[in-house]
Protein backbone atom coordinates (compact mmCIF):
# COMPACT_ATOMS: atom_id res chain seq x y z
CA UNK A 1 0.00 0.00 0.00
CA UNK A 2 2.66 2.77 0.73
CA UNK A 3 4.64 1.49 -2.46
CA UNK A 4 1.63 2.17 -4.55
CA UNK A 5 1.07 5.60 -2.77
CA UNK A 6 4.87 6.06 -3.10
CA UNK A 7 4.37 5.57 -7.11
CA UNK A 8 1.19 7.44 -7.54
CA UNK A 9 3.16 10.46 -5.33
CA UNK A 10 5.83 10.27 -7.67
CA UNK A 11 3.93 9.91 -11.03
CA UNK A 12 2.28 13.29 -9.84
CA UNK A 13 5.75 15.24 -8.75
CA UNK A 14 6.70 14.20 -12.51
CA UNK A 15 3.27 15.22 -14.38
CA UNK A 16 3.36 18.66 -12.37
CA UNK A 17 6.99 19.03 -13.34
CA UNK A 18 6.19 18.31 -16.97
CA UNK A 19 3.30 20.56 -16.77
CA UNK A 20 5.60 23.25 -15.28
CA UNK A 21 8.09 22.82 -17.85
CA UNK A 22 6.18 23.15 -20.35
CA UNK A 23 3.99 26.03 -19.36
CA UNK A 24 7.48 27.70 -18.82
CA UNK A 25 8.36 26.86 -22.22
CA UNK A 26 5.10 28.65 -23.63
CA UNK A 27 5.17 31.65 -21.00
CA UNK A 28 8.81 32.18 -22.18
CA UNK A 29 7.60 31.77 -25.84
CA UNK A 30 4.78 34.29 -25.66
CA UNK A 31 7.34 36.91 -23.64
CA UNK A 32 9.39 36.55 -27.19
CA UNK A 33 6.55 37.10 -29.13
CA UNK A 34 5.24 40.24 -27.43
CA UNK A 35 8.71 41.59 -27.78
CA UNK A 36 8.90 41.14 -31.28
CA UNK A 37 5.47 42.23 -31.71
CA UNK A 38 6.80 45.96 -29.41
CA UNK A 39 9.39 46.09 -31.84
CA UNK A 40 7.29 45.83 -34.77
CA UNK A 41 4.92 48.41 -32.94
CA UNK A 42 8.08 50.80 -32.32
CA UNK A 43 9.33 50.14 -35.73
CA UNK A 44 6.15 51.02 -37.26
CA UNK A 45 5.31 54.47 -35.14
CA UNK A 46 9.02 55.51 -36.06
CA UNK A 47 8.81 54.95 -39.72
CA UNK A 48 5.21 56.75 -39.66
CA UNK A 49 7.10 59.63 -38.16
CA UNK A 50 9.45 59.90 -40.89
CA UNK A 51 6.87 59.60 -43.21
CA UNK A 52 4.92 62.34 -41.46
CA UNK A 53 7.77 64.27 -41.25
CA UNK A 54 9.11 63.81 -44.65
CA UNK A 55 5.53 64.49 -45.97
CA UNK A 56 5.41 67.90 -44.16
CA UNK A 57 8.45 69.21 -45.51
CA UNK A 58 7.32 68.29 -49.30
CA UNK A 59 4.51 70.10 -48.19
CA UNK A 60 6.19 73.07 -47.57
CA UNK A 61 8.44 72.98 -49.93
CA UNK A 62 5.88 73.02 -52.53
CA UNK A 63 4.15 75.56 -51.17
CA UNK A 64 6.43 77.58 -50.94
CA UNK A 65 7.45 77.19 -54.91
CA UNK A 66 3.54 77.82 -55.58
CA UNK A 67 3.64 81.13 -53.43
CA UNK A 68 6.81 82.39 -55.57
CA UNK A 69 4.93 81.02 -58.67
CA UNK A 70 1.73 83.49 -57.74
CA UNK A 71 4.29 86.08 -57.05
CA UNK A 72 5.87 85.95 -60.51
CA UNK A 73 2.59 85.90 -61.60
CA UNK A 74 1.60 88.79 -59.79
CA UNK A 75 4.96 90.80 -61.14
CA UNK A 76 4.28 89.64 -64.68
CA UNK A 77 0.94 91.14 -64.19
CA UNK A 78 2.14 94.51 -63.09
CA UNK A 79 4.75 94.55 -65.63
CA UNK A 80 2.74 93.79 -68.34
CA UNK A 81 0.32 96.79 -66.83
CA UNK A 82 3.32 99.12 -66.95
CA UNK A 83 4.16 98.43 -71.09
CA UNK A 84 7.37 96.52 -69.85
CA UNK A 85 8.22 93.12 -70.56
CA UNK A 86 8.91 90.65 -67.47
CA UNK A 87 11.14 87.54 -67.20
CA UNK A 88 10.21 84.73 -64.81
CA UNK A 89 13.02 83.50 -62.85
CA UNK A 90 13.23 79.33 -62.47
CA UNK A 91 13.00 78.37 -59.47
CA UNK A 92 12.44 74.98 -58.01
CA UNK A 93 11.89 74.55 -54.15
CA UNK A 94 10.04 71.20 -54.45
CA UNK A 95 12.06 67.98 -56.20
CA UNK A 96 9.91 64.79 -55.47
CA UNK A 97 13.39 63.06 -56.11
CA UNK A 98 14.70 64.33 -53.03
CA UNK A 99 12.60 62.04 -50.97
CA UNK A 100 12.85 58.18 -50.38
CA UNK A 101 9.63 56.61 -50.91
CA UNK A 102 7.86 52.78 -51.22
CA UNK A 103 9.29 50.81 -53.80
CA UNK A 104 5.30 51.20 -55.93
CA UNK A 105 5.13 54.76 -55.28
CA UNK A 106 9.03 55.70 -55.60
CA UNK A 107 9.13 54.28 -59.21
CA UNK A 108 5.96 56.02 -59.84
CA UNK A 109 7.06 59.63 -58.44
CA UNK A 110 10.56 59.27 -60.15
CA UNK A 111 9.19 58.42 -63.40
CA UNK A 112 6.55 61.61 -62.88
CA UNK A 113 9.33 63.77 -62.12
CA UNK A 114 11.23 62.69 -65.19
CA UNK A 115 9.14 63.34 -67.34
CA UNK A 116 8.46 66.74 -65.59
CA UNK A 117 12.61 66.64 -66.03
CA UNK A 118 12.38 66.41 -69.43
CA UNK A 119 9.49 68.85 -70.36
CA UNK A 120 11.20 71.56 -68.41
CA UNK A 121 14.83 70.95 -70.17
CA UNK A 122 12.62 71.06 -73.05
CA UNK A 123 11.22 74.43 -72.53
CA UNK A 124 14.16 75.48 -71.33
CA UNK A 125 16.39 74.99 -74.30
CA UNK A 126 13.24 76.41 -76.46
CA UNK A 127 13.84 79.66 -74.39
CA UNK A 128 17.48 79.31 -74.62
CA UNK A 129 17.28 79.34 -78.22
CA UNK A 130 14.72 81.98 -78.16
CA UNK A 131 17.52 83.94 -75.61
CA UNK A 132 20.23 83.28 -78.03
CA UNK A 133 17.89 84.71 -81.24
CA UNK A 134 17.15 88.13 -79.46
CA UNK A 135 21.02 88.52 -78.56
CA UNK A 136 21.87 87.89 -82.42
CA UNK A 137 18.47 90.29 -83.60
CA UNK A 138 20.18 92.89 -80.94
CA UNK A 139 24.03 92.10 -81.60
CA UNK A 140 23.29 92.77 -85.35
CA UNK A 141 21.18 95.61 -85.03
CA UNK A 142 23.82 97.35 -82.78
CA UNK A 143 26.42 96.47 -85.81
CA UNK A 144 24.38 98.28 -87.77
CA UNK A 145 23.80 101.20 -85.47
CA UNK A 146 27.72 101.69 -85.14
CA UNK A 147 28.19 101.72 -88.43
CA UNK A 148 25.53 104.29 -89.33
CA UNK A 149 27.24 106.39 -86.27
CA UNK A 150 30.36 106.09 -87.79
CA UNK A 151 28.69 106.86 -91.43
CA UNK A 152 27.18 110.00 -89.85
CA UNK A 153 30.93 111.14 -87.90
CA UNK A 154 32.23 110.76 -91.48
CA UNK A 155 29.70 113.06 -92.86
Amino acid sequence: KNALRLVDLHGTTEKLKRLRDRASHALSSWREKLQQADESVARAEELKEKSKATMNSMRDSYFKELLMLKEQLHRKHDSEAAGHEYHAADVSIFDPTDYVFDDDIGKIVKQKAMLLEMKWEAKRKQMAGLCQQRVSDVTLRLGSMRMLCERKDIL
